[in-house]
């Protein structure tokens, strides 16, 4: 294990010449889509603060810290149902629909092409994990032998994979994103592809050193 560790901070210490850090402040706004539940894809937003490492003259490591809705409305696609089993009834409002609001930490590796001295494509991908730090919910489906809602039993740990795909004019930056769930989203679910989220981001990059 040391000589694994020594070997690391040797490889660390070779590229620390090359490399280059930067900073940058991002806000967007998505779209994100329950798979197979919820009516249809609805708005969300996605910003944070990126961090990246350039270690070399295309590759390099892209991190950061995102704040990112996700839910779905059950809306007319499940209705208002009543129907008799037994003694009691089932009942489904118009109104259910949730809001998740995440901070979500990626690990992706970056491929950058400079197109011109002031633009550069940028390319990365890599899994995220995330936490939600407060869901909101209205309606919500009882039973009269059940005192449960649908939302009841939400996990708050959330993992999966991004990747993202922009442009750098001068330090500004435009990029497009997608983020697929796949964690269990509450406790009688399974690891599935579970929220698509695209998204749209506009941001500007501070580099050290800077170019």
């Amino acid at each position: 294990m040391k000589r694994l560790f020594f070997l690391f901070i040797l490889f660390i210490s070779s590229i620390e010449i090359n490399a280059q850090w930067s900073i940058s402040p991002e806000i967007g706004i998505a779209s994100v889509k329950r798979n197979d539940f919820g009516d249809s894809w609805g708005t969300g937003i996605k910003a944070g603060l990126s961090v990246g490492y350039q270690f070399q003259t295309n590759l390099g490591l892209k991190t950061g810290l995102y704040y990112a809705t996700r839910g779905y409305s059950l809306g007319a696609a499940f209705g208002h149902y009543e129907y008799p089993s037994d003694d009691y009834f089932h009942e489904l409002a118009f109104d259910n629909k949730l809001r998740r609001n995440f901070l979500q930490l990626p690990i992706m590796l970056n491929y950058s092409l400079p197109l011109s001295k002031d633009v550069t494509f940028n390319f990365a991908a890599g899994p995220y994990v995330g936490v939600s730090v407060k869901d909101y919910w209205t309606g919500g489906y009882y039973t009269e032998e059940h005192d449960k809602s649908v939302f009841d039993g939400l996990r708050a740990f959330d993992w999966g994979v991004s990747a993202t795909a922009g442009i750098d004019v001068h330090n500004w930056i435009m990029s497009v994103g997608y983020d697929l769930s796949l964690g269990k989203e509450d406790k009688s679910s399974g690891i599935n592809a579970n929220y698509h989220s695209m998204s749209f981001n506009f941001g500007y990059k501070f580099s050290f050193p800077g170019k």
